[in-house]
């Protein structure tokens, strides 16, 4: 083959990023396909020391590297720090990027804001509830503002505040 490689998929990676007033960055999946017999090779840090949010802003996810063969993945890689693997034709690799660590308390986060992550794709509505306090109804995605209200009060009071 001429590109030995194909990208399978290429997205960004719901619920990555760390909770916080200003939300963590998300991180990144690739799948890579091997089109012919090829060698992998990584290094790769950040799998096991997620990334830490500040001023009460929660950690994103790690890295990760899985790899597919004839078509079951392995994800339980023990040292993907540094990886060298031969992949056949249709085998694969994911990697997987880390999110950003969040700012600031996830429940202060204006809850239109979150709304407009949940819209997006980058915040699950579980999430959305868990984390930051924001109840939305599951047909429209408008934000709930007494059960907002009551979660976040709910929230503030489990934290001592």
């Amino acid at each position: 083959a001429k590109f030995p490689v194909l990208v399978e998929r290429n997205d960004l990676i719901p619920d990555s990023g760390g909770a916080g007033r200003h939300r963590g960055g998300l991180g990144i999946e690739r799948v890579v396909r091997a089109r012919a017999d090829t060698v992998f090779n990584t290094r790769i840090d950040r799998v096991h020391c997620m990334p830490w949010g500040l001023e009460g802003g929660g950690e994103a996810t790690g890295n990760q590297v899985s790899l597919r063969f004839e078509g079951q993945w392995k994800e339980d890689l023990e040292n993907a720090k540094v990886m060298f693997a031969r992949l056949k034709d249709g085998d694969a690799i994911r990697l997987r990027s880390g999110g950003g660590g969040g700012f600031g308390r996830p429940e202060e986060r204006p809850a239109a804001h979150v709304q407009d992550d949940v819209r997006k794709g980058y915040v699950s509505r579980a999430q959305a509830e868990e984390k930051y306090g924001v109840v939305l109804d599951p047909a429209t995605l408008e934000v709930d503002e007494p059960a907002t209200q009551r979660l976040r009060a709910r929230m503030g009071q489990a934290s001592g505040e």
